[in-house]
């Protein structure tokens, strides 16, 4: 895992963090206090991020981390940072209990209690116990350097995960930036995992056209790889691509006949010329479930059981 590097300014008083996950880090100025935006996938990472901030701002003490979702590689350090400054953790009512029964995160992929190869820091987050529920409709301002002040909102982003969340700062001029956690992928990540895991393919569809409607975006901070800035639109359009042609390869498979379940797996990642170890097996199997389920639920494809398999065809 790559060292957590010195914290990259947006415009006075926001930083991210780069790493593994990117870390939002927004600074209160007037209250000497930070909001952090995820916190990594390992307690590692979040040691690493926690040594930059106390040499960059020895003064300050950590207010709260906002967690975008609570996938592990989000949340891999809310505890230790929690039990280190007393913070509070805010997330979304759709992903407290996931912090609270690290398990479940690992047994939604594998639809059952998860094989051991599961039970590690990328697929299951630290247990964290004492959670602040989200107030979507809630504005926090927060004091910028030159005195003037920052708004912070919370924007619904689902798709992803089941209660995903966006943190969008909006500066005295206007100008805004949006940590937009899992929600959108840059070219790179796109590059590496065309089929990105999902839970609600239709709403992730709906989520991007909503990032790209957000008036004087000057950042887009997805949480892994380079942060997004002049072609957000053309990097939404290509995550929507991305969502369509797994939708496509599914249809395009069942056109030659009924498929079971996994028959319909290996064939989508065929096409798309994948070759899965057991991790990546996980996350792309349970997003092509996800994708079945929508295809269904809008009549294009039929579902029945046949001989104790589940199976798959064309209306």
């Amino acid at each position: 895992m790559p060292e957590a590097k010195d914290m990259t300014e947006l415009i006075p008083g926001v930083f991210v963090i780069p790493g593994v996950t990117n870390v939002g880090v927004i600074t209160d100025s007037k209250k000497s206090e930070i909001y952090l935006i995820d916190t990594g996938r390992t307690e590692d990472q979040g040691l690493q991020m926690f040594e930059v901030l106390q040499k960059n701002f020895p003064e300050y003490k950590i207010k709260a981390i906002i967690n975008t979702h609570a996938h592990a590689d989000h949340t891999g350090a809310d505890a230790l940072i929690q039990k280190k400054t007393g913070c509070e953790i805010y997330l979304s009512a759709a992903e407290r209990g996931i912090l609270e029964n690290p398990f479940i995160q690992s047994c939604v992929l594998w639809g059952g209690f998860s094989p051991k190869e599961f039970h590690n820091s990328l697929y299951m987050p630290a247990l964290v116990e004492h959670t602040k529920l989200i107030d979507f409709s809630k504005t926090i301002r927060i004091g910028a350097p030159d005195g003037r002040t920052y708004k912070m909102n919370f924007m619904e982003l689902p798709g992803h995960y089941f209660g995903d969340t966006g943190v969008l700062i909006t500066a005295a001029n206007g100008q805004k930036i949006l940590f937009a956690g899992d929600a959108i992928s840059n070219r790179a990540e796109l590059g590496k995992y065309w089929i990105q895991f999902m839970v609600q393919p239709d709403k992730c569809a709906e989520t991007l056209t909503k990032i790209c409607g957000i008036k004087n975006l000057i950042w887009c901070i997805p949480s892994h790889g380079k942060f997004i800035k002049d072609d957000l639109n053309e990097t939404a359009e290509l995550c929507t691509i991305a969502i369509y042609s797994t939708r496509q390869s599914i249809l395009n498979a069942l056109k030659k006949g009924p498929l079971s379940t996994e028959k319909l797996i290996q064939e989508v990642a065929r096409q798309h010329n994948i070759s899965m170890g057991l991790g990546q097996y996980n996350l792309v199997s349970a997003t092509i479930r996800s994708h079945l389920s929508a295809l269904r639920e809008k009549k294009m494809i039929k579902m029945k059981v046949v001989e104790n398999a589940v199976i798959w065809e064309s209306v």
